[in-house]
């Protein structure tokens, strides 16, 4: 601080003005722009999710798809049929392969993961249809689409 004594008051006051002005400029370079950066980046993200909930709640299934009963009149391969029309996937099955008739298993392609996991869980739930094999390998992140072997016990 000898230097510093050693001005002229002219200068000790330039020399505080670019003091403060480094300290805000160093501010502003490492505290404010990386805080403002991180929550535009939130914000963002947040309006992201937004959409993708609002697209995951219009193609929502409606509880009455699941309103047909499995009954002991049709057989359970019928009763897929159904639920697969219901639920307005039945062009993505590319196969349906009858075990016994208390077993299926089914191949889609280019499925929904999130509708069919949940028509998985509304059948054990409220049919106890169990799902015995399940694979699932992803097609496109984004949209959710993906193919998937499932092998169904009545």
């Amino acid at each position: 601080m000898v230097w510093f004594s050693g001005l002229s008051v002219r200068e000790q006051r330039l020399a505080k003005f670019g003091a403060v002005l480094v300290a805000l400029a160093i501010f502003y370079a490492f505290v404010y722009l990386p805080v403002e950066r991180s929550i535009q980046q939130k914000v963002n993200s947040l309006n992201l999710l937004k959409e993708q909930l609002r697209m995951m709640e219009a193609t929502e299934p409606d509880d009455q798809l699941f309103t047909s009963k499995l009954s002991i009149d049709s057989s359970f391969s019928v009763w897929l049929d159904q639920q697969m029309v219901a639920l307005k996937i039945e062009n993505l099955i590319t196969r349906a392969e009858p075990i016994d008739d208390q077993t299926m298993t089914l191949w889609l392609q280019n499925a929904p993961f999130d509708t069919m996991i949940d028509w998985l869980v509304e059948v054990e739930q409220k049919y106890a249809v169990a799902t015995k094999q399940l694979d699932v390998v992803l097609k496109d992140r984004a949209s959710g689409l993906c193919d998937i072997r499932v092998t169904l016990l009545k």
